[in-house]
């Protein structure tokens, strides 16, 4: 199994159009120790003659594979280094080539520039000559006319002139006009805005009187509400204290008949004693009493 993988590798690697890695070349594998089986006993290990032999043709078999491997990194390693020089080789013909044709490519700009510019040049100089002449004519052309045209439009440029004198004029009085009319119009503006300011500042205000209206309506109504309770408990007490006085009043009408009566009875009792003695008079004293007491 080991010889027909390397063998298959170095098919796979001499295909063309596969792309070549350089490998590093790997050192040699150190040879595999015999590992020896633990006893739990620890008796002496003694390997068997098969034992021996496997382990010989292991051995052989992986020196085997570490060749193969090192030969196919080796072969690789120079495959890649002989690619790399054609590719370099190639690059370098291209650049070659490619510089050999940007000086062909230079030389033959400059002279289709040459040649471009000399073309220019005399196109240039027969277009000059031919305007030259063309324009000498027109000139002729329009110098003579313009002689027709002032002879005869003499009294036409007179008028022109002075229509060009007038146009001065209402050109520099729409000036004015449009001063005066942007000045107006800057006025209007401003006004707008102080408006609008007024108009803010005013429904601020009607909003704080309209407010305090709708406080001072409250207060009112509270007020209101207040004085009718008030006059309410006092017309309670007016009438509580008319019908006090009344009872009063009465009371004292009443007491004033009795106080009358026992002045007359006083007056009739005096008139029949001409004479009492002193010691009556706590008697009397307390029949008063007693007559002013009774209702």
């Amino acid at each position: 199994m080991p010889r027909s993988g390397a063998r298959r590798r170095r098919r796979l690697a001499s295909l063309p159009g596969l792309p070549f890695h350089p490998l590093p070349a790997l050192p040699p594998l150190p040879p595999v120790p015999h590992p020896a089986t633990p006893d739990t006993r620890s008796r002496p290990f003694h390997p068997t003659p098969l034992r021996r032999g496997i382990e010989f043709e292991f051995e052989r078999d992986l020196q085997e594979l570490v060749e193969e491997f090192g030969a196919e990194a080796r072969e690789i390693l120079a495959r890649h280094a002989k690619h790399k020089k054609e590719m370099l080789d190639i690059m370098a013909l291209m650049e070659a080539e490619f510089n050999e044709q940007e000086g062909e490519a230079r030389q033959q700009f400059d002279s289709d520039r040459e040649e471009i510019k000399g073309k220019n040049s005399e196109e240039y100089n027969v277009l000059r000559f031919t305007l030259e002449g063309l324009i000498e004519e027109l000139e002729r052309h329009f110098d003579s006319a313009h002689a027709n045209y002032m002879a005869t439009t003499e009294q036409r440029t007179q008028d022109f002139k002075h229509l060009t004198i007038k146009d001065q004029q209402s050109a520099k009085t729409i000036e004015m006009q449009m001063r005066k009319l942007q000045r107006l119009q800057d006025s209007l503006a401003h006004w707008k805005t102080k408006l609008a300011s007024n108009g803010r500042e005013c429904d601020e205000r009607n909003r704080a009187l309209r407010e305090e209206k709708d406080a001072i309506s409250r207060h009112f109504q509270e007020l209101k509400s207040r004085m009718n309770k008030f006059r309410e408990s006092e017309g309670r007490r007016l009438q509580e204290l008319v019908i006090n006085a009344q009872s009063a009043l009465k009371a004292l009408q009443a007491k004033l008949e009795k106080a009358e009566r026992i002045l007359r009875l006083a007056e009739l009792a005096r008139k029949l004693r001409p004479s009492p003695s002193p010691s009556l008079a706590p008697a009397l004293a307390l029949a008063l009493a007693l007559a002013l007491t009774q209702p």
